[in-house]
């Protein structure tokens, strides 16, 4: 799993959000918020699914 620890800061909003891909499988990543350490962090959907 990807970790996203900073933002790009820009007044003319967000522009092009890309697409993430996981390195061993190819799979698209979903964003998956950890509240409790205040975290974005990205999985493919069937990990992602099995831990919420």
């Amino acid at each position: 799993m990807s970790k996203i620890t900073g933002y790009d800061t820009h007044d003319d909003g967000p522009g092009f959000v890309g697409i993430r891909f996981c390195q061993e499988c190819n799979n698209m990543l979903y964003p998956k918020e950890d509240k409790e350490n205040k975290v974005l962090m990205y999985a493919v959907s069937i990990i992602a699914n099995s831990s919420w």
